[in-house]
């Protein structure tokens, strides 16, 4: 039997979470070889000892699902790593397409797969501040190598041609909503539902786990702002320390408790579920189950959590939270206004005592049965697709179009 391979590129380690979203069970089942390269030192060398900080609890690079995960540090080691797997192979990067990485694949013939499986509404151009952007750009990149990275990875997965790199062979999307127009025109659309609505798949016959708490709460999904990988990776500052959000976030969370009488359970991204981060004063901090949680909860509370998809999907009510203190084009906040506003929801800032009062004068949540129906088809399931799960259709369309030939 021909030896058939997919390589998953990342930037950051994957837990067991990810391996489960990345169907790792599912494509081994189907016969394919698993293999992950983490390329941050490739691409973010500089930034290596502060990633490790962050992914220093938990979240380390080790076998996962049974698979190895390889810190890749050269393109050199990269380009060797690709031409010594046998047989036919495919990259399916867990990220951005970086030029360095495109270059790789294009001397191993290896095609490669994008993924639009995370996707929200845009952020209207008038909100995004670009001269702002630009000018935090310019800080950032002092040097004209690092600026000429920065512009041609953001250019050149629009023209390719440009840079002398494919376009993927693939892009897996839950509709053409969800797909640049650029991509559209040169590559296969796999079409498939969110890998939200996959764990909703997975998990729908089983039994109310008994980690789930008994009684009425609701759900906080958590951001990093601005203390992730991504600021690591961008170099961003935050606007405010982690002790500055956590005293505001825990007020808000004590008030709303003490007004519901409803206490609310902790549900982290799971890049972000170690122990480091759960600084909600013995609030239940639980990782990895998002989506049992809402769907026994009596709402959700986010601040632009794309987990937002499992409140839709069990037609939870959705509470949107803004921090002043972050500014206004603060890409957490813009993403939470996008987000409400396609579901006709208010956004509350919760930076004060009044900010507080307001947000129960005007009500917590939402709930708009036909917006919810509309989000679901542009970024959760479109009518016509399979409830099949993400990772069988991605193998078929595979073994069809390759490991058949």
């Amino acid at each position: 039997m021909n030896k058939k391979t997919i390589v998953f590129i990342t930037l950051f380690p994957f837990n067991k979470d990810y391996a489960l979203r990345f169907g790792f069970d599912i494509l081994k089942n189907r016969g394919f070889k698993i293999v992950v390269f983490n390329v941050h030192e490739i691409l973010f060398r500089e930034t290596v000892k502060e990633y490790k900080r962050i992914f220093a609890h938990g979240s380390q690079i080790g076998p996962v699902f049974g698979i190895n995960q390889f810190e890749v540090k050269s393109v050199k080691n990269l380009r060797i790593c690709f031409n010594d797997i046998e047989g036919w192979k495919i990259a399916i990067l867990a990220g951005h397409p970086y030029l360095s990485i495109l270059k790789v694949l294009k001397k191993a013939k290896v095609g490669y797969v994008r993924k639009f499986s995370n996707m929200g509404p845009p952020i209207p151009v008038t909100q995004r501040g670009y001269l702002r952007e630009i000018i935090r750009v310019l800080r950032i990149f002092v040097s004209f190598r690092r600026l000429f990275s920065y512009a041609t990875n953001k250019i050149m997965p629009i023209f390719p041609c440009l840079f002398n790199v494919e376009p993927p062979e693939y892009v897996i999307a839950v509709s053409a909503d969800s797909v640049p127009s650029y991509i559209l025109s040169k590559t296969k659309v796999i079409y498939t539902h969110s890998f939200d609505y996959d764990r909703y798949l997975r998990n729908k016959d089983k039994p109310r786990s008994k980690i789930v708490p008994d009684g009425d709460y609701y759900v906080y999904l958590p951001a990093v702002f601005g203390h992730g990988l991504s600021s690591i990776m961008e170099k961003w500052s935050p606007s405010l320390s982690m002790n500055e959000l956590v005293e505001i976030i825990n007020k808000f969370l004590g008030f709303v408790e003490k007004m519901t009488g409803k206490k609310i359970i902790i549900a982290p991204h799971p890049k972000y579920a170690s122990s480091k981060w759960n600084l909600y004063e013995g609030r239940p901090f639980i990782p990895y189950e998002t989506e049992q949680l809402i769907k026994y909860s009596s709402g959700v509370l986010n601040h632009g959590s794309y987990s937002i998809k499992f409140a839709i999907i069990h037609e939870k009510p959705l509470g949107f939270l803004a921090i002043r203190s972050l500014g206004h084009h603060s890409m957490v906040n813009l993403v939470c206004k996008a987000q409400a506003s396609a579901l006709g929801a208010r956004v509350h800032y919760i930076d004060t005592d009044d900010d507080l009062c307001q947000m129960m004068e005007e009500g917590i949540f939402s709930y708009n049965p036909n917006l919810y129906e509309d989000y679901k088809r542009k970024y959760i399931k479109c009518d016509n697709t399979t409830d099949r799960l993400y990772w069988d259709v991605v193998a078929d369309e595979l073994l069809n179009k390759k490991v058949m030939q």
